[in-house]
Parts: structure tokens; sequence; C-alpha cells
């Protein structure tokens, strides 16, 4: 069983139980992007441009995954890679990553508030520590150019990669910064960022404006304890009674968790995506939109409370586009649903087998009508049949 079904199917029968927080990698995410932390580490492994694995097919090959979500970061991390005692948790339950080791701790985490793919990274050095360390990366892909940019009172740096089509945006939000040696990379220079992910170059000051009216002058520390309190204020109060405090826990951690698996970009023509749920977080297997398992998350969220998303993850069912593509094994008969799975962009995935061919999942147009049944009965939302 995929292990996003787990724990949506954990969160709709009532069963809890807890993983040890340091089992596996960390994954923070706010509905446009993702980024993937190693507890043994205390380092960013991974940051993505959009929330699922692959962006659209490959016309020239209908059988394969499609063309792959751009990874900017192989490893982001405090100092040499050398610090010792590293560990990560989420912070209260939330999508903030913590990290420690010897060398001190940081937070790593994209904002919901932010309708960007924006990554904030900070350190504050351990006690004592008198260590000229700074941010040490390696990037995914080679550096093709890199440029000074001046908007308002914030001056930026912009990346470009061989072969990926986004840019990064790096902003620094450290008041003090040290400048970075020659053959160090523009990060050492900080110890707090925000990263954001560009996809197209002309509109680099709209999304500098946008995160600096969302920063709104704050420190990162600042950012972090704002994120938390907004957060509570979305969580619905829980209809079960928890045994322990692990069981409650395991819900609001798992709450979180579906809220960060779910699409937030726009609606536009040729992406259709918004609201469509992944499998599973990266570097899962499982990281696209896949009917059945988005069922089940679905109805987790109409369960605990929240309508918005569980309202959006039923609209995408109904908009997500173009589908259909399997009519020959549906005698003929149009279809809106996949029968498999989708792209990033919302068009259907006819298939996902280890053999690589074509894949018929029937019950999934059943587990949709149960997603809309359980929805209505949970929020009377009758006005959802006449859009």
């Amino acid at each position: 069983m995929r292990h996003a079904r787990l724990f949506s199917a954990l969160l709709c029968i009532g069963f809890l139980g807890l993983l040890p927080a340091g089992a596996s990698t960390l994954v923070t995410g706010n509905g446009f992007g993702f980024a993937v932390v190693s507890p043994q580490t205390a380092a960013l492994i991974s940051f993505y441009a959009h929330p699922y694995a692959f962006t659209r097919p490959d016309p020239n090959d209908c059988l394969s995954e499609g063309f792959p979500t751009a990874d900017f970061i192989r490893s982001l991390g405090w100092g040499s890679g050398t610090a010792t005692n590293a560990s990560a948790d989420y912070v209260d339950d939330s999508q903030i990553i913590r990290v420690r080791s010897s060398d001190g701790e940081g937070d790593f985490f994209m904002p919901f508030g932010l309708r960007q793919t924006a990554l904030i990274i900070d350190w504050q050095p351990a006690a004592g520590s008198t260590s000229q360390s700074g941010w040490s990366v390696a990037w995914r892909h080679p550096v093709r150019s890199q440029r000074e940019v001046r908007i308002a009172d914030t001056s930026v740096e912009v990346l470009q990669f061989n072969g990926i089509h986004e840019s990064l945006v790096l902003i620094p939000l450290d008041p003090v910064q040290r400048p970075a040696a020659p053959e160090q990379n523009v990060l050492a220079g900080s110890r707090a960022w925000a990263i954001l992910s560009l996809e197209k170059d002309e509109n680099l000051m709209q999304a500098v404006q946008e995160f600096d009216n969302w920063r709104a002058g704050l420190g990162a520390q600042e950012l972090v304890q704002r994120e938390i309190a907004e957060l509570e204020q979305w969580r619905v109060k829980p209809t079960v009674h928890f045994a322990s405090d692990k069981e409650r826990h395991l819900w609001r951690q798992s709450e979180v968790l579906l809220r960060m698996a779910q699409s937030r970009e726009p609606n536009r023509p040729g992406r259709y995506n918004n609201g469509l749920i992944v499998a599973s977080l990266p570097g899962g297997l499982w990281f696209t939109p896949w009917v059945r398992d988005m069922a089940w998350a679905s109805v987790a969220l109409a369960r605990m409370g929240h309508q918005q998303e569980a309202r959006a993850a039923l609209l995408a069912y109904f908009n997500a586009q173009p589908t259909g593509k399997m009519r020959a094994e549906t005698a003929d008969a149009d279809y809106q649903i996949s029968v498999v799975r989708y792209f990033g962009d919302g068009s259907e995935e006819p298939f996902f087998t280890e053999e690589g061919s074509t894949n018929i999942e029937y019950d999934d147009w059943g587990e949709a009508l149960w997603v809309l049944g359980e929805y209505l009965q949970q929020t009377h939302d009758t006005a959802l049949l006449r859009m």
C-alpha cells in the first residue's frame, strides 16, 4: 500500500499510530513546490520547482513518465558537511523543518501564505562558535549564468542552469551579511535566504515584489513564528478523541502533510492541475497525482473539516484536462476522470505498469463518486453540483 494512501486511510477510519520522526527524509512544501531534508546530514537534498514529479507528457514517447520537474539542489547545508550529531524534525507539527548539528541549528520551510515556489532557510550558529562557516551548496545542474538585479530596495541574485527552464532567485534575509569569497557560492554571504523558483524571467519584478509584501520586513525567525501562528488558524478542531499525545501529534502532522500534497498552482491555458493531490511526497515512487490515492486523501480532508481543500480536490477531478485518451478501451465512451493518474499539468496519464504499457483502473471512477458523496455529507455544499 502506498504510504500516502496509508496515512489518509488512517485518518478516515480513525486508527492512529506513530512512526519515528527520524525514520526517513522530511519534506516541506506549500502547494507550489517541495523541498526534502535529510535528518542524517541536517542538509536539504532536493528543491522542486513544482509540486509533482513530472510536468507534462513527452509527445515523442507516449508511454514515458514525461518531462521531469526541475530539482535544483543536490545538497544545501551549513558548513563543510563535517558537523556531527545531526538531526531534523518538524516544528509544532508544521511544515517547518528544524535541523540541528554540532554547528548550530537552522530552519527550512516553504510558506503557505506565499503563492510562489519559495523556500526560506535560516541558520543560528552554536553558542560561542567562532567558525566562519556559511551555507554550502551543490547544485544538481551546472550554473549557466548568474547576475545581480536590484528591484526597489532589494538586491537579488538570479541563477540560470543548463537544461532547466526555470530560474532561481536568491534574496538575502539577514541584515548583517559578510561578502562571499570569490571561490564560494553566493549563499555563503548570509545566514538567512529566500530562494524562489521563477518560471519566466519577465515575472522577476512581480515575484520579488510579492515576496517583499508577504515578508512585511520580518526577519527569518519572525517569519517562522508567523507561519506557525497562521497554520494554527488554518487548522480545524478535531471531532475525534485522542487517547494520547502521540495520536494528537499524528493527526496534526498528517493534517499538514495532506495540505502540502495538494497543488495550489492556479489553472491556466495548458495547465489544469489546481487541487490535484500527489500519492506521496518526494522522493517517494508515487510522487504524482493518482485518482485512487487522491480519493482517500480528499475524504480525509472532508472528514477532518477542511472544506476548502476537499472542494478543490473534487473540482480538480472535473477540471483536469485533456482526458479521455483511452476511449478505445471504454467502448468509445468519452470520460472526464483519468483511468489511472495525471501528469503535473493535469493531462491524463493512462499508464503505469512496470512493463511500460497502458493501464485501466475502472474502480477509480467509483472512488471519485465516493469522494463526492462524502464531501456533500460533510459540507452540504450542493452548490458544487450546479457548477
